[in-house]
């Protein structure tokens, strides 16, 4: 996985908890450079950043080729964004709504799915009823 950060401050709070070796993070202050750091191997592109609109349209063209999930963050605050990419992707999506976990306030993130390779998400375990119904799932 790869993070590519544009404000120093905010890369200094965070780099620390990126204790994995699986995440490559990194600081770009360079505009062109921050959203071309996405390249096409990439399953999932999550855009929340300052450079939202250019990272979407570097996004869109390379997303077709391997691309299988991209997340929106505020969404809410960028419907010309989202405009574009249900006219360009024509991915499914699902937005969810409500309290972020460090604000008093509402947003929405969006989800798009690629209808052509959704069947690639999976989950690590299986899903566990937290109030005992448990229904099977349809292997349609």
């Amino acid at each position: 996985m790869t993070s590519v950060e544009d404000d120093h401050v905010w890369y200094e709070k965070i780099k620390a908890s990126f204790s994995t070796k699986n995440v490559t993070y990194c600081l770009e202050k360079d505009r062109k450079k921050y959203f071309s750091m996405a390249r096409d191997d990439f399953d999932i592109f999550i855009v929340d950043g300052k450079y939202r609109r250019e990272c979407l349209e570097h996004v869109v063209k390379i997303a077709r080729v391997g691309g299988v999930m991209l997340i929106l963050d505020n969404a809410d605050w960028y419907p010309k964004s989202v405009r574009f990419l249900q006219e360009t992707l024509g991915w499914m999506q699902s937005d969810f709504h409500g309290f972020g976990p460090i604000n008093n306030y509402t947003w929405t993130t969006s989800i798009f799915v690629n209808p052509a390779k959704h069947r690639l998400l999976r989950y690590r375990s299986a899903l566990k009823s937290q109030g005992g119904f448990i229904q099977e799932a349809d292997d349609d």
